[in-house]
C-alpha cells in the first residue's frame, strides 16, 4: 500500500503541484512589473461593433461572413452578461484557459511515457516563455485556441483507447470549435482525421459515427449557412484579400494586362481591407436592414469590413490574386519564405503588446537581443520593423528538423514499436495539425504569422520530449 500511495502522489499531484506554484510566482511577477490584462481589441478588423454585439449578437453573429462566428459569439455572452465587469470576466476566463493548457501539456507528454522529470521540466518552460503570459493576457483567440490544441490529443488517446463514445464526442466537438473558430481549420481537415481513424474503429464503426455525427453536423451547418446567404462555401470570406497581399511584388504592369483581359477585376489597384469608399460603386448594395451588413463604419468610426459590399469584394481579390499568382509564382513564393521567417520569430514580438507596462516592453526588447539582436529602444518601431523585415531565426532550421523527426517515428518501422495504437493515431494528429497551421502560416496568412505558430506549444513540447527521452534511454542503455 506504501509504494503504491507514494506513487500516486508523486505521479499524479506533485508535479502539478510545482506548476501550479509556478504558474502563481509568475503571475505574482508579471502583475509586479505591471503587467495587465489587455482588453482593448474591439476596433479590431475581425470584431464585430461592440454596440451590436451588446444589442444585437446573435442576428449580427448569424450575418457574419468575415470571420467563423464563435470568438464574436463568446465577446458578445460577456459583455451582455458580465456588462461593466466584462475586462475583469475575461481576465478570470483566460486564467483558466492558462492554468488548463499548463496542465494539459505535461498530460499530453505523460501520455507518450514521457518520464515525469522531463515532462514537467518541459512543461516549466513553456509557461516560463512571455509569449505563455502575454497572449494569456491579450484579449484575442490565440490562448483559447492553443489550449484546446492542447486538449484535443488528450481526448483522442482516451477515445482510441477507450473506445468511449463520450471522448470521441468531446473530441469531435473540440475539432468544431476550432473550425468555429478559425477559417483555415476546415472540414477537409476534420473529414482527414475522421477517415484516419476508421481502421482502428473498423469492428466499432457506429461508435465512430455516432461520436462525430453532431459535431459534424455542427461543422457542415455552418458552411452550408454561409454558402446561402453570402455564396460563399467556407467560414470566412478574407481568403481573398489575404492571398492578394502575397501578390505584393508582381509588377503594376502586369496587374494591368491582366485587368484589359478581363482576368482581374479593376479593384487590383486598391489595397484589400481599404475603406468602401476606395472601391468602384458598383460594389454597393440596397440596404438589408441589418447593421452588421449595413453600416460602412463601426460606432468607433473604425471600417466594418463585415459590410455586405465587401463579400463581392473579397471574391474579386479571390480571383485576381489565383490568375496573378498562376502567371508570376515565384513573387508569391518569395513572400512564402518571408511569412516563414515572420512564422519564426520569438512569438513575443507582437506590436499589439505596446499597450503593457514600459518595463515589459524593455524586457521583450532585450530578450530579442539574443535571436534576432534587433533593439532601437522604441517596442513599436522594433516590433513594426521586425514585423515587415523578418530576419532568419534558428527556429526557421528547427521546426523542420522537428517535424521530419516526428514523422521519422511513424514511418520508420524500427521506431514504430514505441508506439500502442492510440498513441500512434494521436501522435498522427499532432503532427497533421503542425502541418495545417505550418502551411496556413506560411502560404495563407500574410501578416503575424508568429501568432500561428504560438498554437504550436503543446506539440513542440511533445516532439522535444520525445526526442530528449530517446536520447536519455540510449545513454542508459549504454
Amino acid at each position: 500500500m506504501v509504494p503504491s500511495f507514494l506513487s500516486i502522489i508523486h505521479e499524479r499531484r506533485f508535479p502539478y503541484a510545482i506548476l501550479l506554484s509556478l504558474w502563481l510566482l509568475l503571475h505574482l511577477a508579471f502583475y509586479g512589473w505591471g503587467g495587465q490584462f489587455d482588453a482593448a481589441i474591439f476596433h479590431f478588423w475581425q470584431i464585430l461593433d461592440r454596440d451590436l454585439l451588446q444589442t444585437r449578437l446573435l442576428q449580427s453573429v448569424w450575418y457574419l461572413h468575415t470571420q467563423p462566428p464563435l470568438f464574436n459569439l463568446f465577446l458578445g455572452i460577456v459583455e451582455k452578461t458580465a456588462r461593466s465587469h466584462a475586462p475583469l470576466a475575461y481576465h478570470c476566463i483566460y486564467s483558466l484557459f492558462s492554468l488548463a493548457a499548463a496542465f494539459g501539456i505535461y498530460h499530453l507528454q505523460r501520455i507518450f511515457a514521457i518520464r515525469i522529470s522531463v515532462a514537467l521540466f518541459l512543461s516549466c518552460c513553456a509557461i516560463l516563455s512571455p509569449s505563455w503570459l502575454l497572449y494569456e493576457h491579450w484579449l484575442m483567440y490565440t490562448f483559447p485556441l492553443m489550449t484546446v490544441l492542447t486538449f484535443a490529443p488528450i481526448v483522442l488517446h482516451r477515445f482510441v483507447a477507450a473506445r468511449s463514445m463520450g471522448a470521441g464526442f468531446v473530441f469531435f466537438t473540440l475539432l468544431a470549435l476550432l473550425v468555429y473558430a478559425r477559417a483555415f481549420f476546415h472540414p477537409a481537415w476534420v473529414l482527414i482525421i475522421l477517415v484516419i481513424l476508421l481502421p482502428c474503429f473498423r469492428d466499432r464503426i457506429p461508435i465512430l459515427v455516432t461520436a462525430a455525427f453532431l459535431p459534424g453536423v455542427f461543422i457542415l451547418f455552418l458552411f452550408l449557412k454561409n454558402l446561402i446567404l453570402f455564396g460563399s462555401f467556407s467560414s470566412s470570406t478574407w481568403l481573398g484579400p489575404n492571398l492578394y497581399l502575397m501578390t505584393d511584388g508582381i509588377s503594376p504592369e502586369i496587374r494591368r494586362q491582366l485587368a484589359d483581359q478581363g482576368k482581374i477585376a479593376a479593384l487590383y489597384t486598391v489595397k484589400p481591407f481599404s475603406p468602401l469608399s476606395s472601391y468602384s460603386r458598383e460594389y454597393e448594395k440596397e440596404s438589408t436592414q441589418i447593421p452588421a451588413l449595413d453600416e460602412p463604419f463601426k460606432t468607433d468610426g473604425d471600417p466594418n469590413f463585415n459590410h455586405q459590399s465587401y463579400i463581392a469584394i473579397h471574391r474579386d481579390y479571390l480571383r485576381a490574386a489565383v490568375a496573378l499568382i498562376c502567371r508570376q509564382p515565384i513573387p508569391y513564393l518569395k513572400n512564402g519564405w518571408q511569412n516563414w521567417k515572420r512564422f519564426c520569430l520569438p512569438a513575443w514580438n507582437n506590436v499589439f503588446f505596446k499597450n503593457q507596462d514600459e518595463r515589459i516592453q524593455q524586457f521583450l526588447l532585450f530578450l530579442n537581443r539574443a535571436p534576432i539582436n534587433t533593439n532601437d529602444g522604441n517596442f513599436e518601431h522594433t516590433m513594426r520593423r521586425l514585423h515587415d523585415h523578418p530576419p532568419i531565426t534558428v527556429l526557421c532550421w528547427w521546426l523542420p528538423l522537428f517535424l521530419i523527426y516526428g514523422t521519422t517515428l511513424l514511418l520508420i518501422p524500427s521506431q514504430q514499436h514505441r508506439f500502442s495504437s492510440a498513441q500512434h493515431l494521436t501522435f498522427l494528429f499532432c503532427l497533421l495539425t503542425f502541418g495545417l497551421i505550418l502551411i496556413a502560416g506560411i502560404f495563407f496568412m500574410p501578416v503575424e504569422n508568429f501568432r500561428l505558430r504560438f498554437l504550436l506549444t503543446p506539440y513542440v513540447a511533445l516532439l522535444t520530449a520525445l526526442l530528449v527521452e530517446q536520447g536519455i534511454s540510449r545513454y542508459i542503455s549504454k
